[in-house]
């Protein structure tokens, strides 16, 4: 069965039909964390729905079932209030945490439904949750309508392809997050699209026009390369744990090789050692792919499980910040703000822990274009209480 990314094969295909939208309001930067909104827990019998949803038999029945609990949930509440129900039940449940992603898919394909199929307008309902579930879920709506569960024959040219991919995600550009976000689930549509062509599909991520349009796009692709359920095709060796890494064109292999550790927990599964011993012939990327174990790693972290802390007792000394610097931008993006990265900062001894904090400050200013204001409130609000005024004065 085609895997859940197959909802995003609209990317590419509602494209071909001119579909485009007005941009809404959407230059206000959106600080609010999940908790600034109140709603109801999730019911007992609403846990049940959506367990019983993700024990469907294929990844389309899950979704179809996901969406009718999701349309019936939004006749009385906003994108937020759902949003913070599956956030705060996510809290109590570490398997609804690690597999919640899907089910705000469903929130950000209503949405998008409710605010008159507008990305921009579905966007600024949208918040950071289950790492962006929601904004994943509205550019699935975008692209592929009220038919995206069907299946498609749309004979694209890759011609056709590489000129819509360059407006794909145009009304979006002031928003640094936001055209992330539909830059990187278009990466997935084309991978998804093409049969995992893994060479096509780069070929046209090369289309677009900028760095930072391309190597989002590249980071989709590399992604939907590992988590497709259609393992046949997929460009991955299990006999070789750094391939297709280290056999495509040089300026493909950062974006690779930053996805390249899910591959090896395919191959080692929990093993540290072996993992680390594989990144160490990563070549002049190496540090690049002890990144890739730290982001793998960070959902540890959100469960509240410490198992990253006694990894870094097994790594080299001179890789620990690559596999810090990995898994604390996991969870920046994962949230926008310092609600994981700081507490896993605060924990680690003397040099790291320093290195920890102005890693995490520098790259929710830069990468995320948060404000230094913001950032302060967030050491305030997230940063343990012996450390708040530590993250304050990495500022």
């Amino acid at each position: 069965m085609r895997p859940y990314w197959f909802l995003l094969l609209g990317i590419v295909l509602l494209l071909l039909f001119g579909c485009a939208n007005a941009k809404k309001d959407t230059n206000k930067i959106k600080n609010e964390t999940i908790s600034d909104t109140k709603s109801e827990s999730l019911k007992e019998r609403e846990m049940s729905e959506i367990k019983e949803c993700s024990e469907r038999p294929t990844k389309k029945e899950q979704e179809k079932c996901y969406d009718q609990f999701i349309k019936e949930k939004m006749h009385f509440k906003t994108a937020k209030q759902a949003l913070q129900e599956i956030d705060d039940a996510a809290n109590k449940d570490n398997s609804l945490r690690l597999s919640c992603h899907d089910i705000v898919h469903a929130i950000g394909r209503e949405t998008y439904r409710k605010f008159n199929n507008s990305i921009p307008d579905a966007f600024n309902e949208c918040v950071q949750t289950c790492h962006a579930g929601c904004y994943h879920g509205a550019i699935q709506a975008f692209f592929l309508g009220d038919s995206y569960q069907d299946d498609y024959d749309p004979h694209v040219t890759i011609a056709q392809m590489k000129e819509k991919v360059k407006v794909a995600c145009k009304e979006l550009e002031d928003d640094t997050k936001e055209n992330f976000q539909c830059l990187h689930g278009m990466g997935h549509a084309i991978q998804f699209y093409v049969d995992n062509n893994l060479t096509l599909s780069l070929d046209i991520c090369d289309a677009l026009d900028t760095s930072f349009q391309k190597e989002s796009c590249y980071g989709g692709i590399f992604m939907e390369n590992v988590v497709s359920v259609n393992k046949e095709t997929r460009w991955i060796r299990l006999e070789s744990p750094l391939y297709p890494c280290d056999g495509i064109d040089s300026k493909y292999r950062y974006q690779c090789y930053l996805m390249q550790t899910s591959v090896m927990i395919e191959i080692f599964g929990e093993d540290i050692e072996k993992m680390s011993d594989t990144c160490k012939k990563a070549g002049e990327h190496v540090n690049t792919c002890f990144k890739s174990l730290g982001r793998d790693r960070s959902n540890y972290i959100r469960i509240k499980n410490d198992a990253p802390y006694e990894d870094l007792k097994k790594l080299d000394e001179e890789y620990k910040k690559d596999y810090i610097s990995g898994l604390i931008y996991a969870l920046l993006d994962n949230t926008w703000n310092g609600y994981y990265a700081f507490p896993f900062c605060s924990k680690l001894d003397n040099e790291l822990k320093d290195y920890c904090y102005r890693d995490a400050i520098s790259y929710l200013n830069i990468n995320l274009g948060t404000p230094k204001d913001q950032i302060r409130e967030s050491c305030n609000l997230h940063a343990p209480e012996e450390d708040k005024q530590y993250c304050t004065n990495r500022l």
